[in-house]
């Protein structure tokens, strides 16, 4: 979350010391599989489309071990928690939950090939090892297993049926409870963090005062950041669906009342301004939109008086009398901009009629006009660079876009590569934009039409990814670059189909929410690059 870093003004560490009365009351984390019947599709699935014979075989192996285990329920969730101790992170203690029709019956044939399993009770079972004793018990048609047998009562029926209701949505449910987290490891948390941070907060020689001062309200709001999170934070939690598309869902939230609960509160914009802008075929694009906190926008106002001041004594005099009103008009748009506290930021790859890519990348401000009338004062006097061979301004005007045109001398490899030989750099300014575009000369067209389009509003939302892969292995195969791995992507990705990931990120109340979503051709990739990683290990077991 390092876009929204949520800083707090005259945080303490005595905020820390919050009730610790709940803790204990559940674990830390818990990880489940939604049941080893559709753990065994998704296996097959994978092995099937990957054709990852290897993975199929070691499953089926598995699998007809579990089959000569009587009374292990495939239909239910079974999983893992942990448990952290109250005053250190060290030695973590660990539950199992297995789902059983028979429990008793399964624990008897364990017990005739592993006679360290002992009785104690009806339902109740030991596990004498060399340097460490479990403890099993039958509960709700569950075999719960620990070291630390008053931990199993930490697996109650709300919890259980908590498990089971994620799992029918989700073939693999996570969740972190902060309530797991003591007061003592919350602090030693805190603490590590201010350890960490103090060699930052010692003055480099060539650091003015200001800087100085500013790079220490900056530590200060880091740690207070960091403050807030540990000590506010409720849940995290995670789910994964894998059909024949993959979709990640993450949601964090944070105590209600809360000061991260608050400031998480504030962080979404008006949708109409932050509606993602998509054509729906972009290699790359993302959205971001944001209300910063009023902290941070107090930090960013200092850091940018001491930018202007910098920037007015080092290029100042090198203007003549007259120009130097439009950069002071510059840096008051600049300033309303932060003072607004809206950030809303764009960037975008598309493809040109010669398959290069061209770079669009925009930010909101206020009174762009001003904005304008600096860059024409200014480009001027970047004819004399070395690096720049010409500047043409007003190269695109229309009625919603103003951009100059700006072409470098050396290009770099890499450039020419992604942008192609003839790419320029344009500089220009939209109705509530300032943009920075690289490409060749549809670029102008391109920007003006992401101008004049209107996205979709989206309720909560603060960041939105939209990428395709194909147009960048095209890319590369054109320039004949890293062809191996373009062979083996290949295989998974022949063309423009099933090639796609979207993100996105929104607030909710009290927390954020994000969504990852990538097409079939992901998980035959990662079926594919686990066989290539099985071979590699032969041969290097081989040539051992």
């Amino acid at each position: 979350m390092g876009f929204a870093l949520l800083f707090f003004c005259g945080a303490s560490q005595h905020v820390i010391h919050a009730d610790d009365s709940e803790y204990m009351s559940r674990p830390l984390a818990v990880v489940a599989s939604a049941g080893l019947e559709r753990f065994e599709e998704d296996v097959v699935r994978l092995a099937t489309v990957s054709e990852h014979e290897d993975l199929l075989n070691i499953y089926q192996k598995l699998k007809n071990n579990i089959n000569k285990l009587p009374g292990v329920d495939k239909t239910r969730p079974f999983g893992a928690a942990i448990v952290l101790r109250r005053d250190i992170l060290d030695s973590p203690a660990g539950i199992a939950f297995l789902p059983v029709t028979d429990g008793t019956s399964l624990v008897k044939s364990l017990q005739q090939k592993l006679p360290v399993i002992t009785d104690v009770s009806d339902g109740r079972w030991k596990v004498k090892l060399p340097k460490l004793q479990l403890h099993i018990h039958l509960q709700d048609d569950y075999l719960l297993i620990s070291q630390n047998e008053e931990l199993l009562s930490l697996v109650t029926e709300d919890f259980l049926a908590e498990i089971q209701v994620q799992t029918k949505l989700n073939d693999l449910y996570a969740r972190v409870d902060f309530l797991g987290l003591s007061e003592p490891v919350r602090s030693s948390f805190v603490r590590k963090i201010n350890n960490d941070m103090k060699k930052e907060e010692i003055r480099k020689p060539e650091e003015s005062d200001d800087e100085f001062r500013l790079r220490s309200q900056l530590i200060e709001l880091i740690k207070a950041t960091f403050l807030h999170v540990v000590s506010d934070s409720q849940s995290l939690t995670a789910g994964i669906q894998i059909e024949s598309e993959v979709a990640v869902n993450l949601h964090w939230k944070a105590k209600t009342d809360s000061v991260l609960a608050t400031q998480l509160n504030h962080l979404e914009l008006d949708p109409s301004k932050v509606s993602l802008q998509t054509n729906g075929d972009a290699p790359f694009q993302a959205q971001l939109g944001v209300k910063i906190p009023q902290e941070l926008q107090a930090f960013l106002l200092e850091a940018f008086h001491l930018a202007r001041k910098q920037i007015k004594d080092e290029i100042g005099p090198q203007l003549a009398e007259m120009d130097r009103g439009p950069l002071k008009g510059a840096f008051d748009a600049l300033e309303k901009t932060v003072q607004r506290g809206d950030l809303i930021a764009t960037i975008a790859f598309n493809e040109s009629n010669q398959n290069n890519m061209i770079l669009l990348a925009g930010l909101n401000i206020m009174e762009s006009d001003l904005v304008k009338n600096f860059l024409e004062t200014i480009l001027p006097y970047v004819r004399d660079s070395e690096d720049i061979q010409e500047v043409e301004l007003n190269f695109h005007q229309s009625k919603g876009l103003s951009l100059h045109r700006l072409q470098g001398r050396n290009q770099r490899e890499e450039d020419r590569r992604l942008y192609g030989d003839s790419a320029s750099l344009f500089v220009g300014v939209s109705s509530d934009r300032f943009w920075i575009a690289l490409g060749d000369k549809q670029t102008p067209d391109l920007l003006e039409e992401r101008v004049q389009r209107k996205g979709s509003p989206n309720a909560g939302q603060i960041l939105a990814i939209e990428f395709s892969l194909d147009p960048w292995l095209v890319l590369a195969e054109k320039h004949q670059h890293d062809l191996k791995k373009i062979k083996m992507v290949r295989q998974a990705i022949p063309n423009a189909e099933d090639d796609r990931i979207t993100f996105e990120l929104k607030a909710v109340p009290d927390g954020l929410s994000a969504s990852l979503n990538a097409q079939a051709g992901y998980f035959k990739l990662f079926g594919i690059a686990l066989k290539e990683d099985q071979k590699k290990n032969k041969q290097r077991s081989k040539s051992e």
